[in-house]
């Protein structure tokens, strides 16, 4: 008895030890120590649905002298905790590292191992340099991907490394924020007096600063030339002695959840808890390069790959000669040179803002390029033909935001051309075959971009990026339903704006007898009867698709009541905003217009016995409205109108539950049904 009571008291122990885990936030790490109590934990009490969790995350950052020349050496230490092997691809981490002009960032004194529990006892198993591998992943960056072989689960993955670099304008960000939650992060920068860095913290998840304090080092160098260092802004002690003051700034958070992706989000990554670093000045030299807009467009101005690219149109002229004969029209011009230049063109799938060896007039011979190839191509054919024209350097959705205070070059990866007509710009992409002149690909619909033009006072300004088009489909339809419950069906489809776009990429290199498969699969019971389509290959127009199909039953008996639902016919999405609360704005690309009307006719064998109450939902500031109505037209008859506009595309979190609140409307209509009843003959 006194051992099961034994027995029982250590059990508890280990539970409570286990769960309080979760709790304990470590003030620091060891290399090499890790408890069984961490081995043996087996969720995180804070967030159970976790597959690990980052128990630590420490970073060092200071400068030392290198061959009379500053050089940035960082330090981390890494310890995540795997609880199942949904979390086994973490047992991969790449480290990235930055190359130019032949000077690479060094990654070396690289550690790690995996600890796991065998039999009651703590088992180490460090990784070798077999698990370390150097890949290159573009001429000017590469990453260090660590392997931690033969993952457990419930191990425990430790890493450890120095990294060392020239670049003081390339500090890599503090990456807090992950998919899995984060018990403590901490970061500290040692940063010498005459260096001033900015430092971006984040909008939605800001990581707390500590009091900066202050340090010095004392270095020897000996050197026949004084000059050199100079730079180095150091203070002359002994004949080979330097003192360098030092400020020391240090961050640190804890219990960080994990980032999880919300429906709608242009940048996800924008969004995640991190810091970002940029040189402001060095040696009390003000670097304006990562310091606005102006400088940025500058620097690509003076490229070759880019500013050179922008004014080449030789291997093109006697075309772009053909237009100019054709029309003065400055418009015209516009959409005679986007024709040629969009046909013509083939768009890589690459993302850039520099052109390759060979530049435009390759891309052009090739008739294939990536962004800025196409891009500034039709920017230097409009410049040719005396269109006013200026260039927009942006970023893609999924890639990041441009905004006023984070002025870097690496955060454009795309590039627009804009002809300015009677004081309106309109943005052209020739990299797409599917989209009209004037109407940007989704990808391109990232807020702002950044202007370069001849106008040094346009320079470095922002232009908005808004779409020109909305997502419109309406919808005419006659249905008829028979005395055995089936129907005959005649539908009048039309789509215009985004949703036409939409249609021609993911149908029109489709044969009629396959779409018209996938229409048939799409409803059960459905058969196609006959099908013209209008407009479907011409981009400046709408699609027009007229349809007569046949229902084998469109009547349900639920529960003695026939219950007919006409709008699963049209449609059966689900409303894309199922939780309660968001942390993160909605940012929907372009607006929606939806107009269905619906006329239906019942046989002599039934009678409408309800229908749904008529419905006007609106949204403040009039960003949305729906409107539902069904009317009875006759003894045997009833017209159904669905109209859906969504105009305003960013809603903040403060407006989430009525965005949300108006999409419950729109799916609850959608299955709003009219109850029938047999009529007594």
């Amino acid at each position: 008895m006194k051992n099961s009571v034994f027995c029982l008291i250590i059990a508890i122990a280990i539970i409570f030890t286990q769960q309080s885990y979760g709790q304990k936030v470590p003030k620091k790490l060891t290399y090499g120590k890790v408890s069984k109590e961490l081995l043996a934990l087996k969720s995180y009490d804070k967030d159970s649905t976790a597959n690990a969790l980052v128990i630590g995350d420490m970073g060092w950052l200071t400068f030392d002298i290198e061959n009379n020349s500053w050089i940035i050496r960082t330090k981390r230490h890494l310890r995540i905790k795997v609880f199942n092997k949904e979390a086994f691809y973490l047992g991969n981490i790449k480290l990235p590292y930055y190359k130019y002009k032949g000077t690479d960032e060094v990654i070396n004194s690289i550690k790690g191992a995996i600890y796991y529990l065998e039999k009651g006892k703590v088992v180490k198993k460090k990784i070798d340099q077999s698990d370390v591998r150097i890949l290159r992943h573009s001429k000017t960056k590469g990453f260090y991907k660590v392997t931690f072989p033969r993952l457990r689960e419930g191990c425990v993955i430790e890493l450890f490394y120095n990294k060392n670099s020239e670049f003081l304008s390339h500090i890599d960000n503090w990456e807090v924020q992950r998919e899995i939650p984060v018990l403590m992060s901490t970061f500290s920068m040692e940063i010498p007096e005459s260096m001033k860095y900015k430092v971006v913290n984040s909008r939605y998840f800001p990581i707390k600063e500590l009091p900066s304090t202050g340090s010095s080092k004392t270095f020897n160098l000996r050197t026949k030339d004084n000059t050199s260092l100079q730079s180095l802004t150091l203070v002359k002690t002994t004949n080979d002695e330097y003192i360098q003051n030092y400020n020391v700034r240090r961050w640190r958070v804890e219990q960080v959840p994990a980032f999880k992706e919300e429906p709608f989000m242009t940048s996800p990554q924008d969004y995640l808890a991190r810091l970002k670093f940029e040189l402001f000045s060095a040696n009390n030299k003000q670097d304006y390069h990562s310091n606005s807009w102006t400088g940025v467009v500058k620097v690509l101005n003076l490229h070759s790959r880019v500013g050179d690219q922008m004014h080449r149109v030789g291997f093109m002229k006697e075309r772009l000669d053909d237009i100019k004969n054709k029309t003065p029209d400055h418009l015209e011009r516009a959409k005679l040179a986007y024709d040629i230049i969009s046909k013509r063109m083939n768009w890589n799938k690459e993302l850039s803002v520099y052109c390759h060896d060979g530049g435009t007039r390759k891309a052009y011979l090739d008739r294939r390029g990536n962004v800025a190839e196409i891009n500034l191509m039709l920017f230097a054919a409009l410049e040719y033909l005396n269109v006013p024209t200026i260039a927009v350097f942006s970023s893609t959705r999924g890639y990041t935001m441009i905004t006023p205070d984070e002025a870097e070059i690496n955060r454009l990866n795309y590039v627009l051309a804009a002809i300015n007509i009677d004081g309106k710009y309109i943005l052209l992409d020739a990299t797409t075959k599917s989209h009209p002149f004037g109407v940007l690909p989704l990808r391109a619909l990232n807020y702002q971009g950044v202007i370069l033009s001849k106008n040094q006072n346009l320079d470095g300004k922002l232009l908005s990026i808004e779409p020109t088009s909305l997502e419109y489909k309406s919808i005419q339809s006659r249905v008829s339903i028979n005395r055995d419950l089936s129907a005959i069906c005649d539908f009048t489809v039309s789509h215009k704006g985004y949703d036409a776009i939409n249609w021609r990429n993911k149908h029109l290199s489709k044969s009629e007898e396959t779409y018209l498969e996938e229409k048939e699969n799409q409803l059960e019971g459905l058969t196609v009867e006959s099908y013209e389509r209008e407009g479907a290959k011409s981009l400046n127009s709408s699609i027009k698709e007229i349809y007569k199909f046949n229902l084998e039953k469109c009547i349900e008996d639920v529960g003695g009541q026939l219950v007919f639902n006409p709008m699963v016919m049209i449609e059966t999405s689900k409303n894309p905003f199922t939780q309660e609360t968001r942390r993160y704005p909605v940012e929907l690309p372009y607006g929606v217009k939806r107009k269905y009307m619906i006329q239906v006719e019942i046989p002599d064998n039934l009678a409408i016995k309800e229908l749904p109450k008529p419905q006007i939902v609106r949204m403040p500031g009039n960003s949305g409205k729906l409107k539902y109505v069904i009317t009875q037209t006759s003894d045997r008859s009833f017209m159904i109108l669905f109209d859906l506009e969504i105009k305003k595309i960013v809603f903040s979190p403060d407006e989430y539950s009525l965005l949300k609140n108006f999409f419950d409307q729109i799916y609850k209509f959608h299955t709003s049904p009219v109850l029938l009843v047999k009529n007594e003959m």
